[in-house]
């Protein structure tokens, strides 16, 4: 909501929002029964503020895809950090080719057999 005193400054004028029961500089205002949901004008003020949210929501997606594609670029990596390096991998498929226990090696490397079993299948 920190764009929407901009927005309305250019398109509508501040007199006709303080009508509706909205303060640009504070937020909403809340007067008794400052929207009425059951007239007309109450649902035209609950679709717009709706709109807005929608648009603001928009706006910050846009903005952090933005921010990821700008890290991957640049090389960065998301996620966890892997336990098992390449070097590790190579080593644990031939132990477990030459019929080693995947509990067992699991347990020397410090991780689950999960992260065993994947770094097999990749």
């Amino acid at each position: 909501m920190e764009r929407l005193p901009a927005l309305f400054h250019t398109a509508v004028d501040r007199d006709r929002c303080h009508h509706f029961g909205l303060s640009l500089e504070l937020g909403i205002e809340r007067p008794e029964g400052w929207c009425d949901t059951t007239s007309s004008i109450g649902r035209l003020v609950i679709s717009i503020m709706a709109g807005i949210a929608e648009f603001e929501r928009e706006l910050i997606r846009a903005r952090c895809q933005a921010g990821i594609d700008r890290a991957k670029a640049k090389g960065t990596r998301f996620g966890r950090k892997p336990v098992l390096d390449a070097g590790k991998r190579k080593v644990l498929a031939e132990r477990y080719a030459a019929v080693e226990i995947m509990a067992k090696l699991a347990l020397e490397y410090g991780c689950g057999e999960a992260t065993i079993w994947r770094a097999l299948q990749g």
